[in-house]
């Protein structure tokens, strides 16, 4: 997965106010200590160094001063921004008695006071032992059918009624339907449409000579039993 860094929410109401940048997408890290000989907080901090950690890190900044570069009044490289850099843990689900892997996972990264902070979380598990043992794949026995002989019934398939046959037939006509509304609703629209053009070209010509001739007049009550008997 790659990097996506956010535009940063800048935190006013802090006693020192500070720019929050959050990580919406990383590259996965994980390790597998070798014993429990330390906690996770320990193992982690011994991780999350520019030595251990650098090219992690290096490929994030690379990706955030790529994005967010220009937000700052000067160029800064990768490796200076690490040098900087102090890191902030939440770890979780991790007993120290058990052998365990664990995943970082950055979670935002703040700007205060001249430096960053990352704050990470770190998800940990107890490694599971595995055994080189090949699985038995338990064998199915097919069921036997104990009825009599007198009980068994022979179906004509001619007699089974066509299922996918009426379920197509009811979507088929489902779609004709609504491409009969469809028509309907358009056809409506048109005929309304006509009918204020008509007003309003009525409405013009009596503005201009008083009153409507006999076969203006003949003419709309035509249309209008044309109207109603396509209704």
């Amino acid at each position: 997965m790659a990097w996506e860094i956010a535009n940063p929410d800048y935190m006013r109401s802090a006693a020192i106010p500070y720019y929050s940048f959050n990580i919406l997408s990383h590259p996965e890290y994980t390790e597998k200590p070798v014993a429990p000989s330390e906690s996770l907080t320990t193992s982690i901090l011994n991780v999350i160094t520019p030595a251990v950690l650098g090219n992690y890190l290096l490929g994030m900044y690379s990706h955030f001063l790529n994005v967010h570069g220009k937000r700052f009044a000067k160029p800064y490289t990768p490796t200076q921004l690490i040098k900087v850099t102090t890191h902030n843990i939440e770890t979780e689900g991790c007993h120290d008695t058990d052998e365990y892997e664990w995943t970082l996972e950055p979670l935002h990264l703040d700007v205060k006071n001249g430096a960053f902070c990352l704050f990470w979380k770190a998800s940990a598990r107890a490694i599971k032992i595995e055994l080189g043992v090949e699985e038995e794949v338990a064998e199915v026995a097919e069921p036997v059918d104990k009825s009599p002989a007198s009980e068994i019934m022979e179906v004509s398939p001619d007699a089974l009624p066509p299922v996918e046959a009426e379920s197509n037939l009811l979507r088929l006509t489902s779609d004709t339907q609504l491409r009969d509304k469809k028509i309907v609703q358009e056809a409506r629209i048109r005929a309304k449409w006509a009918q204020y053009k008509a007003e309003k070209a009525i409405a013009k010509y009596l503005q201009r000579y008083g009153e409507l001739d006999e076969d203006l007049l003949s003419d709309s009550s035509s249309d209008d039993d044309d109207e109603s008997e396509n209704e």
